[in-house]
């Protein structure tokens, strides 16, 4: 069986709502995406104004602001993580843009079942800010590891094996 993006996209999908996480929005490869994330302009030359995440999730473990927001990039390759890694550095930099991100998943009437408490965490310092973020890729096996945090925010590496990809 051949595999893509979309497989790992997929399994990923999978492992987060089996791990209790709710999905906000997946971002298809080569599609358009659902949740949008702003960034500031660096110059005024044609850049990607915005941050698109291909998984974005949310988990509660039921207390006051207790809400986590998972941004997620996925590759079918590990060595193409890189450049997804280098987003989520830029990403974690940028404070407003990771408020609009939580801002995003606010509580609101027909919004997600779990939600951000923003007025709650909008007072917060960055690092302290709900986030964490995660990288996907085709791997020999299935394994999760955690990586070295990004702008202080947790990240992990999942892998998924063939066994894990070819499900549906």
């Amino acid at each position: 069986m051949t595999f893509s993006e979309e497989h790992v996209t997929r399994a990923m999908a999978r492992h987060l709502v089996g791990d209790g996480w709710e999905i906000i929005a997946v971002h298809p490869p080569d599609g358009q995406g659902p949740f949008v994330i702003p960034k500031p302009p660096r110059s005024r030359a044609i850049e990607r104004a915005s941050y698109h995440p291909d998984i974005v999730a949310l988990r509660s473990s039921g207390e006051r602001a207790s809400t986590t927001l998972l941004l997620v990039e996925c590759k079918l390759d590990e060595p193409a993580l890189v450049d997804d890694l280098k987003k989520f550095i830029e990403l974690a930099a940028n404070r407003r843009s990771l408020l609009f991100a939580l801002f995003r998943c606010q509580d609101f009437g027909g919004g997600p079942r779990i939600a951000i408490d923003y007025d709650y965490v909008s007072g917060l310092p960055t690092r302290k800010l709900p986030i964490v973020f995660a990288l996907a890729a085709m791997g020999v096996r299935t394994t999760t590891t955690s990586v070295a945090p990004i702008g202080g925010f947790k990240c992990s590496k999942y892998l998924f094996g063939h066994s894990d990809l070819a499900r549906r």
